[in-house]
């Protein structure tokens, strides 16, 4: 390998991606605010409309790791598929694969989320083998051959890193000098960090700054310092189809590689809005009220400043209060507008994010979120398939770690909780690796707090058991409530309601139906028969938008309606 013409190369990729980059910086400086660190934003942020939707998509992108699911077409290798499914979930917790993975979910709101698969050695035992890991490249470490026209035809791809020194030095077996890191890469490219470090680091042990580099075409990994240029390492790449590498991005822009990041589309409206929003807080700050003589002795006035209230002076002029400033109305409206915009360029966030009600009623409001959703599950596809690549490099690495092993716990059966001892070693592996079919469980990141499971429960019930309750009764099935009690009594960490509801134990048989009899016997304390009364009742909407809508016709002088002006002070809660 030239690696002359490697490292040329790799710094006019560079220069290429410092408009990129620039655009990043100037995103996070303003997702940071001014209360962030020694170099955030010089003016105000307000209104952080940035930090608002970043929270809530990588919220609902990527709240919790992924599973995966392995299964195979051989049937005589499904035992072995379950037990791979095991080891590769054990790895996540190990390694943090949760926290990694959001990182890089935000790293592609800004730009392009990166991280690198690969084995790294935890003891100097031959026998205990290397563990994966999965690692977050920063945005202004990694680069690619800009020089291609399509992810196909990229020739390289890697990123810079920093090593301390003594470790370097044992890892390649040569001298190595330090270098002071002054947040300023090879080509004179600021980083993103000197947001919280703006000048030269001072660390406790001595670092160099290392570059990696995968050749697609030979498919080597290829380690070399950046000032030196002397190549430390030279290997073939052991792992599966594909680069160390796995990338995250959004939005592709025909005939580019590089993507189209939320957070540059939303980026103009977020700078507008606070513009406007500051112009605002000025004009609101420079209000005041002043009072004015006409006519009058300087004695009049000093005797109206000294007055307590209620108290009686003599004057030879009647003062008149007088009012200089104030917010203007049409800013005021187009803050407004530009906040709506906003809201529709980030997909909805009220919706996605619960900020506020959309809609009069519950089924409208679902119908909105559902459609709000359309772009949330575009982007929630990228995250499978990325974190499909990690999970297919992680059982890679798993299948073919030729000296470890582990204890797995299986389950004796589908309906018990009994577990069984099985150990996984080397020589207990049957088949290829290519046998087996590897996918993510999609629910398996969103969000599953107790919290979330009982409302999907009560939902169920109030949905599907209750109107179906019938039907249900008449092929032998009931609801047991003393389970439902103490289901929900666990998961709203409120134990204490197995103190206040009580039920009698009334044997195995009693809560069963009877054989022979389609509907168990009980005795029902309902009527048996009711009445319903429905009643149909316009009010005025409250919603945000309607609520908006209507100030921003009186702030520009037009008369809103008397249904309009009852939603402006009315504060409800959809149910």
């Amino acid at each position: 390998m030239d690696i002359k013409k490697l490292d040329e190369s790799v710094n006019w990729s560079l220069r290429k991606l410092e408009a990129f980059r620039k655009t990043t910086k100037d995103a996070v400086t303003q997702y940071v605010g001014s209360h962030y660190g020694e170099g955030g934003s010089k003016t105000k942020v307000p209104v952080n409309l940035l930090e608002l939707a970043t929270t809530i998509y990588v919220r609902l992108l990527a709240a919790r790791a992924p599973k995966c699911n392995i299964s195979t077409p051989d049937t005589r290798l499904m035992p072995m598929a379950a037990d791979l499914e095991l080891v590769v979930n054990q790895i996540p917790k190990e390694i943090g694969l949760d926290r990694t993975i959001q990182h890089a979910v935000v790293d592609a709101m800004f730009a392009m989320g990166v991280v690198k698969v690969g084995l790294r050695g935890i003891s100097e035992d031959p026998n205990v083998g290397d563990e994966p890991f999965v690692s977050l490249v920063r945005t202004e470490d990694y680069f690619c051959d800009m020089s291609a026209h399509s992810w196909d035809e990229v020739q390289y791809e890697g990123n810079d890193y920093w090593m301390d020194v003594e470790t370097a030095e044992e890892m390649f077996g040569t001298k190595l000098n330090a270098e002071d890191d002054n947040n300023v890469n090879e080509v004179g490219q600021t980083s993103t960090r000197e947001l919280s470090v703006s000048d030269t680091s001072i660390p406790l042990f001595e670092r160099v700054r290392l570059r990696d580099v995968y050749i697609f075409k030979t498919g080597h990994l290829i380690t070399y310092d950046t000032r030196t240029m002397k190549i430390l390492r030279d290997i073939p790449w052991d792992g599966p189809q594909g680069s160390p590498y796995v990338r995250l991005s959004f939005n592709y822009v025909p005939s580019n590689l590089m993507p189209l990041p939320p957070v540059q589309l939303w980026l103009d409206l977020h700078e507008l809005a606070n513009g406007v929003f500051r112009k605002l807080a000025n004009q609101a700050t420079r209000k005041k009220t002043v009072t004015v003589f006409q006519g009058g002795s300087d004695e009049d006035v000093h005797r109206f400043k000294t007055a307590k209230d209620g108290e009686a002076i003599r004057s030879n002029a009647k003062p008149e209060d007088m009012s200089v400033g104030g917010v203007d109305g049409g800013n005021l409206a187009f803050f407004i507008q530009n906040k709506d915009l906003y809201n529709i360029m980030a997909g909805n966030i009220d919706a996605l994010g619960g900020l506020s009600p959309q809609a009069d009623t519950a089924k409208q409001e679902q119908l909105i979120v559902e459609a709000s959703s359309a772009r949330l599950k575009a982007m929630g596809d990228s995250v499978i398939e990325f974190a499909r690549e990690i999970f297919r490099r992680l059982a890679w690495y798993a299948w073919t770690d030729p000296v470890r092993t582990r204890t797995l716990r299986k389950p004796a059966g589908k309906n018990t909780r009994v577990t069984v001892k099985v150990e996984w070693t080397p020589e207990t592996r049957d088949g290829d690796f290519l046998d087996y079919n590897l996918d993510i469980d999609v629910f398996s990141m969103r969000d599953d707090s107790p919290s979330t499971r009982v409302e999907k429960l009560m939902m169920i019930l109030e949905r599907v058991t209750l109107p179906l309750l019938q039907q249900v009764e008449a092929q032998g099935g009931y609801v047991d409530v003393r389970m439902l009690h103490s289901y929900l009594g666990e998961n709203v960490n409120f134990p204490e309601l197995s103190n206040i509801i009580k039920f009698q134990d009334l044997g195995p048989e009693a809560s069963r139906p009877i054989p022979g009899n389609p509907r168990p016997e009980y005795v029902s304390t309902k009527a048996p028969f009711t009445h319903r009364t429905y009643e149909r009742v316009n009010r005025p909407g409250a919603t945000r938008h309607g609520r908006d809508a209507a100030l921003m016709q009186t702030l520009l002088g037009g008369k809103a309606q008397g249904d309009e002006m009852a939603a402006l002070s009315m504060n409800r809660s959809m149910t």
